[in-house]
């Protein structure tokens, strides 16, 4: 589905993703960086609240809800 507010976006240069973050609706969407062709979408189990680089190339997302303990995915 469309996203209406971005809360996070996060390059990956190496892999040539475009990674946007859509907290209300727990999503993390993935598009090629060079052209901005749709590749897939990460269903999270929580609001996603920012992305940004791991160790190891891999890319992190910070979720939390309201009396939930705050998760790195």
């Amino acid at each position: 589905g469309a996203t209406a507010v971005v809360h996070s976006v996060l390059l990956d240069e190496c892999t040539d993703t475009v990674l946007v973050a859509a907290r209300e609706a727990g999503k993390v969407h993935a598009f090629r960086a060079s052209n901005l062709v749709y590749k897939q979408t990460y269903d999270l189990p929580m609001r996603v609240w920012a992305l940004q680089m791991g160790p190891y190339g891999k890319a992190l997302a910070l979720t939390w809800e309201v009396h939930k303990d705050a998760m790195i995915v």
